[in-house]
């Protein structure tokens, strides 16, 4: 067995008995709410999020209310999280243009709604089930950690990096998003990371330094 296929075995053997719940977290949203929730969660801890979601969707229901409200209503709503005024002008093009929201490539997608790689993959993963990894700064550090595998730019992902993530994509890619996003929070952490006790230290280049 290769390693990317055992990384993929093994975390999605720890992500079922380890991985967080949240509410996103289930098959089936509406793209509007796959969307919106990614563009809440970016930069900001999930914890946080968790605390927000019901109340802002419970404000903003559909892309009609939230095109509906002023850009400065919004920016208001979502203080609490931080960089709300970016935040807000996304949120809005967002409602705007849903109806255009039709599978599309990602360079396209991202000019839609405004929004950078992360999102667009995410969302592109989670609500078409297109085969393709977001990547973050925890991911980045995970996959730079096990493999030794450096992802040199995250706003823009070259051809052979998307190879190389391909390979990791199981049956069920929304959990192992999930999955990569908790053990790198959990465990592969930025700053004193828990390697001793990691499912991956039989070949980790990093523990192996």
């Amino acid at each position: 067995m290769n390693q990317q296929r055992e990384f993929t075995k093994t975390l999605s053997r720890w992500y079922e008995t380890n991985g967080r719940s949240f509410p996103w977290r289930v098959k089936g949203l509406p793209l509007y709410r796959v969307l919106v929730t990614e563009i809440l969660l970016w930069k900001t801890r999930v914890e946080t999020i968790a605390d927000f979601y019901h109340r802002f969707f419970e404000i903003y229901p559909d892309e009609k209310s939230l095109a509906a409200s002023s850009l400065e209503e919004i920016t208001r709503i979502i203080q609490p999280l931080g960089l709300q005024n970016r935040r807000a002008k996304t949120l809005k093009q967002v409602a705007e243009n849903i109806n255009k929201g039709k599978i599309m490539d990602e360079r396209s997608f991202r000019k839609t709604f405004g929004v950078g790689q992360y999102i667009a993959r995410a969302t592109l993963a989670f609500h078409y089930g297109v085969q393709v990894i977001p990547v973050d700064e925890n991911v980045k550090r995970l996959l730079g950690r096990v493999f030794g595998f450096n992802i040199k730019n995250i706003r823009s992902i070259s051809r052979d990096e998307d190879i190389f993530l391909s390979r990791l994509i199981p049956e069920e890619l929304d959990k192992m998003i999930w999955a990569i996003i908790d053990y790198s929070s959990i465990t592969c952490t930025r700053n004193n990371p828990a390697c001793h006790d990691c499912i991956f230290n039989n070949y980790c280049a990093y523990l192996s330094r």
